[in-house]
């Protein structure tokens, strides 16, 4: 029996050097094998560059808060923040619970 999500956890990201988004991306993908709370992870990079356009997006599933909890304080999330925090401009984020 699979596990149907029932919270969500979005974020829009502005990078500082729009070179950075495939391997951002890349990055952002890869926790989903690491990280054993994440259900599944979808990752967007901006095509068609609006000027109100994020350069990359992250939307995240777990079973519940307490899954998404666990992921924000995983080692390999953790590890990724630290990564990431120099090359983002700006991050917005949405978490919400599924009915």
């Amino acid at each position: 029996m699979t596990t149907s999500p029932r919270f969500s956890h979005a974020v829009m990201f502005v990078l500082n050097d729009k070179n950075d988004c495939e391997e951002f991306s890349t990055r952002l993908s890869g926790l989903k094998e690491s990280v054993p709370s994440l259900l599944d992870v979808e990752v967007g990079i901006d095509e068609l560059k609006s000027p109100r356009a994020v350069d990359v997006l992250l939307i995240t599933r777990f079973e519940n808060q307490a899954g998404y909890d666990a992921y924000r304080v995983d080692p390999t999330h953790v590890a990724f923040l630290e990564w990431a925090k120099p090359r983002i401009s700006n991050a917005t984020v949405v978490d919400w619970s599924h009915a």
